[in-house]
């Protein structure tokens, strides 16, 4: 998705509840799926506090989101040539 088109029809959404969240003491931890590199700084812009999961698989580079932002992030235990077993 377009950063303006997320800005335009999901942020008004996302922040409204992270402010209610953080109105009552609450932080707000986001679960997306796939890469958000375009679009980290609006979930910043709209309040969130961390962001769920920051994997290398979704292709994030891990890094640079850790140093454009001290959020938290999660990775993969289970890695593809390995197995999970």
């Amino acid at each position: 998705m377009r950063p303006d088109c997320w800005r335009a029809h999901y942020k008004p959404w996302v922040k409204a509840i992270a402010d209610y969240a953080h109105a009552k003491g609450l932080s707000v931890i986001y679960h997306g799926c796939g890469n958000v590199n375009a679009i980290f700084e609006v979930y910043i812009e709209a309040g969130i506090d961390a962001y769920q999961p920051l994997g290398s698989q979704s292709g994030h580079g891990v890094l640079d989101l850790r140093r454009r932002s001290a959020r938290m992030g999660s990775v993969a235990i289970a890695h593809p040539s390995v197995g999970d077993g």
